[in-house]
Order: structure tokens, then C-alpha cells, then sequence
């Protein structure tokens, strides 16, 4: 996995003629699999983690299986660009992140309506909602009834 994030980060200095405070990677990429949501970044140094999943993350190799959400970022002349997709490799996640897929576009859709973010957050609920998403280990499907 550090490898990876070294590629992305190595292409990006190259990309935008990494120049200190000018240019260059926005931040660390984040390279989160499975379960992990988002946010995490491999480090060479890591060798600890709570559960199995974060002890193969960080020892990791990217098994067929998995699924990976890949974030990085750009800065240029102190603007900063931030981008982020998802990758699976065999079918098994391809209804979860179909559902995610359709919750994002519902968004992007509603935001152009004069509505606070509460009713748009609701809207982007109850769409998700509409899909429950199987994988061989687990099931996910997300309960909002806490944040009511």
C-alpha cells in the first residue's frame, strides 16, 4: 500500500513541478480499503493496527477482493484540488458502490435547490436507503434512526 501512495504522490510532484510552497501534493494520500471509509494513509513505519483488517492494511498487498478508495490532493500557487475514487476489481462491491454512486448524483442534483443542507442530507439518506448491499463477510446497510 505504500508503494501506492508513493506512486500517486511521486506522479503528482511530477505533475505540477513540485515547487515548496508553490506547488505539490495537497496532502497525504489516503488509501483506505474495505470497511475503512476514508482517511487512511499508509505509512512505512506502521506496524500496529486494532483489528485484522488494520493489521493487513498495514502490511498490506491489495488483494483482487478488496475494495479502495484512493484520495489525494493538488496544490498550485495556493489553490488546492482534491480528488477521490473508488476501485473494485471483481464484482462483489459493485452494488455497494452502485448505491453510493446513485446517493452522490442525488445530491449533486438536489444542491441546486433553494434547501438547507439538513434537507438535502435527508433526501441523500433516504435514497441510499433504498439499497441493501451484500458481500460475502458482511452486510451493509446504514441506520439513520440515530441521527434524528
Amino acid at each position: 500500500m505504500t508503494e501506492i501512495a508513493e506512486m500517486i504522490e511521486d506522479g503528482t510532484r511530477a505533475l505540477v513541478e513540485e515547487s515548496g510552497m508553490d506547488s505539490g501534493i495537497g496532502f497525504p494520500t489516503g488509501l483506505s480499503v474495505n470497511e475503512v471509509a476514508a482517511h487512511y494513509t499508509p505509512n512505512a513505519g506502521d506496524t500496529k493496527g486494532g483489528t485484522d483488517t488494520w493489521l493487513r492494511i498495514l502490511t498490506a498487498v491489495l488483494r483482487e477482493s478488496d475494495v479502495i478508495k484512493v484520495d489525494f490532493g493538488v496544490h498550485v500557487n495556493g489553490r488546492i484540488v482534491d480528488s477521490a475514487f473508488t476501485l473494485n476489481f471483481e464484482p462483489t462491491w459493485d452494488r455497494l458502490l452502485e448505491a453510493v454512486k446513485d446517493a452522490t448524483n442525488t445530491g449533486v442534483r438536489v444542491r441546486t435547490l433553494p434547501s438547507l443542507v439538513f434537507a438535502m442530507s435527508l433526501i441523500i439518506r433516504k435514497r441510499a436507503s433504498m439499497y441493501v448491499c451484500a458481500t460475502s463477510e458482511k452486510q451493509f446497510r446504514r441506520s439513520w434512526s440515530h441521527t434524528r
